[in-house]
């Protein structure tokens, strides 16, 4: 499990790893990216800046004491690894430079 501040970089690395999530943060787009780890069912979103430590302590407990949390992340993890991003990174540089 990992606990971020909902970063979008460490929120896909955490899931292409098929670790579940307790994310706090609004600014910079974190609301966003935080809203959807609680709707895809990978974690827990305290909706918030600046969680108190009991309620991290109290999102950690959900996330370790509910499997679907994990089981749900590690299906991303392996959505993640059915997909070829570097080819298709180089089919749209392709299309570009094809003009």
């Amino acid at each position: 499990m990992f606990v971020t501040n909902g970063g979008f970089g460490g929120v896909l690395l955490s899931l292409s790893h098929g670790v579940p999530l307790v994310t706090a943060g609004l600014n910079e787009g974190k609301s966003d990216v935080n809203a959807r780890v609680a709707y895809a069912g990978v974690g827990v979103n305290l909706k918030t800046e600046n969680p108190s430590a009991a309620a991290i302590r109290s999102a950690v407990d959900t996330v370790l004491g509910d499997p679907s949390l994990r089981e749900r992340a590690q299906a991303m993890r392996g959505q993640f690894e059915a997909e070829d991003s570097v080819g298709a990174a180089v089919e749209v540089i392709k299309a570009v430079v094809a003009g």
